[in-house]
C-alpha cells in the first residue's frame, strides 16, 4: 500500500508531500491544475524514463520519494535476491539531475532502473486515461488473460524455455552469420597457408642468403686473400713460420744460461703452434672458396622468392612471414572448430524448440480453460456499469512463430448493441465504452492478481450520469478490496471516495506552483457541488453534493 508520496521540483510541483490511506482515495481539481502531474512523479518511481522538461528549476535535482507498506506482500527473497535491506515500510527513491542523469534508491541503496521496475511492478499499477490503447497491443491482452490466470507457473517455465531457445537461436544465427562471411576467405587463407607451406620458408633464412650471395660475389678477391696469407705464413721461401722456428731454436740454445730466455723460448713455441692452425685453416678456407656464378644466381632466386612474398604480404622479414603462415592456420583450424560447433547449435536449436514448443502448447491450453471464466467477469462487471447488452469474447490464435508470451495471439470481441456481430473492441468501442470496459477488465484482474494499489488517472472520460454513478459504484467496491486512488473530474465517482485530495494552483512570487490538500465536510461539498455546476455554486447543487456523499457507502448497480 501507497502510504505517502513526495516530489520537490518536478513540473510545476515545487514541493508537496502527501499522505495516502487505505480504501478508496479520489483526487479532484481544475483543469490543468496538476492532477496528472502527480501520476508523471510516481512513473518516476515505477521507473518511467525522466525527461528534462520536468524540471520546475533546472538548476535543481528533481526528487521523488514514495513510501509503500509492505509487509502484507512477500517481498522477502526478491530483496534478498538483490542483497536489500528489508523494511515493512519501504521507501522507494527517484532523482534526476539538471545533466538528466537519474539514480534510484530503495531503502537508501542505489539500484538499477530494472530491479526498480520489478519491485514497483508488484506494488502498484496506473491506469491512464490513454491506456485505452493497451487494448490494441498483444501483450496486454495476453497479460489480461494470464493476471486471471493467476497461477504464473506455466508462464514462468514457457519464459525459461523461451529464454534458452533464442539464446541457442542468437548464437546459431551470430555464428552462422560470421561463418557465412568468412567462408569466401577461408579459401584465401588456404591458398596462402599452401604457398608459403610448399615455399619452405626457414628462421634466419634471408640472413644466411644474403650473407652467401654477398661471400659467393666476392669470392675472387677472398680467395686471392687467403692463398696470399697462406704463402706469408707458411709457403714462401721466406715465410713467417720458419722465421719464427728459426728464433725459437736460437732461444733453446741459450735457455739454459738464463731464465727468461727459457721462458721466452716457450712462449715462441705456443705461438708457433697457434700460427701452424691459422695456416692450416687458411688453406682450408681457401681451398673451399668456389667461384660458382651459377650458385649466386640460384641464391638470388631464393631470395626473390622471400622478397615477392614479403611485398605481396607487405612484411618485412621471413619470421613475419612464418607468422603470418601460423595466423592463417590458426584461423582456418578455428573456422573449422566453429563448424563443428555450428553442428553443435543446430542440434541443440532442434532440441530446444521442441522443449519451447511443449511449454507454449501447455501455457495456450492453460490460457484457453480460462477464457469462458474471464468472458463471464468481465460481462458482469459490464453489467454493473450499465452495459446490459453488451457481448465480448477472446479468441486465441496461434501465430507462426514463438514470441516473449508464447504461440498466442489474443483478440477481443466486442459489441454494444444486440444483433451487432462482435469484432475487434479497437474497431467499434465509442471513448466511454472503452472506458467501462477497462475498468472492467482492471477490477476483475485487480480481484485474480493481487496488487496493493491501483491508479486510475481520469479513466472516466465519455461517460457521465447514470453511467458515472456505476463507475463510482465500482471504483468504491474495488476500494473495499485493496488501496484505489482515482483521478477524476466527476462529481459521481468524487463523491464516492473515502478520502478526498484537491489539487490548486497558486501564484508566488510570480511563479505559478501545484499545490494539494486534504478536504472534508464543507469543503468537500462545494468541490463537489463546484464540479457539477461549475462556479456558480447554487444551494441546489450543494444539496446534492451532500446527498451524493452522504450515499457514498450505498453500492447500488440497479
Amino acid at each position: 500500500m501507497l502510504l505517502s508520496l513526495q516530489i520537490e521540483n518536478y513540473a510545476i510541483i515545487k514541493s508537496l508531500s502527501i499522505d495516502f490511506d487505505k480504501g478508496f482515495t479520489v483526487v479532484t481539481g481544475e483543469t490543468g491544475a496538476g492532477k496528472s502531474i502527480l501520476v508523471g512523479a510516481l512513473g518516476l518511481i515505477l521507473g518511467q524514463r525522466a525527461e528534462s522538461a520536468i524540471f520546475h528549476d533546472k538548476s535543481k535535482k528533481c526528487f521523488v520519494e514514495a513510501q509503500f507498506d509492505i509487509k502484507n506482500i512477500d517481498l522477502a527473497s526478491f530483496f534478498k535476491k538483490y542483497n536489500l535491506d528489508y523494511q515493512e515500510n519501504t521507501f522507494i527513491r527517484r532523482e534526476t539531475l539538471p545533466n538528466g542523469k537519474s539514480r534510484a534508491f530503495v531503502n537508501d541503496s542505489p539500484v538499477t532502473l530494472q530491479i526498480l521496475k520489478e519491485l514497483t511492478e508488484k506494488l502498484i499499477d496506473i491506469h491512464s486515461q490513454h491506456h485505452y490503447l493497451l487494448l490494441q497491443q498483444h501483450p496486454f491482452r495476453l497479460k489480461v488473460i494470464d493476471d486471471f490466470l493467476g497461477d504464473n507457473r506455466f508462464l514462468g517455465e514457457y519464459k525459461k524455455e523461451y529464454s534458452e531457445f533464442k539464446d541457442i537461436e542468437d548464437k546459431y544465427h551470430s555464428l552462422q552469420k560470421k561463418l557465412n562471411s568468412e567462408r569466401q576467405e577461408v579459401s584465401y587463407w588456404e591458398y596462402v597457408i599452401n604457398e608459403l607451406e610448399n615455399a619452405n620458408l626457414q628462421p634466419n633464412e634471408q640472413e644466411e642468403l644474403e650473407n652467401k650471395i654477398e661471400f659467393l660475389s666476392n669470392a675472387t678477391l677472398i680467395k686471392t686473400n687467403l692463398h696470399e696469407a697462406t704463402a706469408i705464413m707458411s709457403e714462401n721461401e721466406v715465410n713467417v713460420l720458419e722465421m719464427l722456428q728459426k728464433v725459437a731454436r736460437n732461444c733453446q740454445q741459450i735457455s739454459s744460461y738464463n731464465a727468461n730466455i727459457q721462458n721466452l723460448e716457450s712462449r715462441l713455441s705456443s705461438v708457433i703452434t697457434e700460427l701452424k692452425d691459422i695456416s692450416y685453416e687458411l688453406a682450408n678456407l681457401e681451398d673451399a672458396v668456389e667461384v660458382n656464378p651459377e650458385l649466386i644466381d640460384r641464391l638470388r632466386e631464393r631470395l626473390d622468392i622471400i622478397f615477392t612474398f614479403q611485398q605481396k604480404h607487405r612484411l618485412s622479414s621471413v619470421q613475419e612471414l612464418l607468422q603470418l603462415q601460423e595466423k592463417m592456420k590458426e584461423k582456418v583450424n578455428r573456422f573449422l572448430e566453429e563448424e563443428e560447433q555450428l553442428q553443435e547449435f543446430e542440434k541443440e536449436l532442434v532440441s530446444a524448440k521442441e522443449r519451447v514448443a511443449k511449454s507454449a502448447k501447455l501455457l495456450s491450453e492453460q490460457r484457453k480453460k480460462v477464457l469462458p471464466s474471464l468472458e463471464k467477469a468481465i460481462l458482469d462487471k459490464l453489467l454493473l456499469l450499465g452495459m446490459q447488452k453488451t457481448t465480448f469474447n477472446i479468441l486465441l490464435n496461434e501465430t507462426a512463430s514463438f514470441g516473449e508470451l508464447g504461440i498466442d495471439e489474443a483478440v477481443f470481441l466486442f459489441s454494444a448493441n444486440p444483433g451487432s456481430p462482435a469484432v475487434e473492441i479497437e474497431k467499434v468501442a465509442s471513448g466511454g465504452e472503452i472506458s467501462r470496459v477497462m475498468l472492467a477488465i482492471k477490477s476483475v484482474i485487480s480481484e485474480s492478481a493481487f496488487l496493493p494499489t491501483v491508479v486510475f488517472d481520469e479513466i472516466d472520460t465519455g461517460i457521465s450520469g447514470d453511467t458515472a454513478s456505476r463507475v463510482g459504484n465500482l471504483m468504491r467496491q474495488i476500494g473495499t478490496q485493496r488501496q484505489l486512488i482515482v483521478i477524476t473530474h466527476l462529481p459521481q465517482i468524487a463523491a464516492k471516495g473515502e478520502l478526498h485530495y484537491y489539487v490548486y494552483k497558486e501564484v508566488e512570487e510570480k511563479h505559478t506552483f501545484t499545490s494539494i490538500k486534504k478536504i472534508e465536510d464543507k469543503e468537500r461539498i462545494y468541490e463537489i457541488a463546484k464540479m457539477m455546476s461549475g462556479k456558480n455554486v447554487s444551494a441546489a447543487a450543494l444539496e446534492a453534493a451532500q446527498e451524493l456523499i452522504e450515499s457514498r457507502n450505498v453500492i447500488n448497480f440497479f
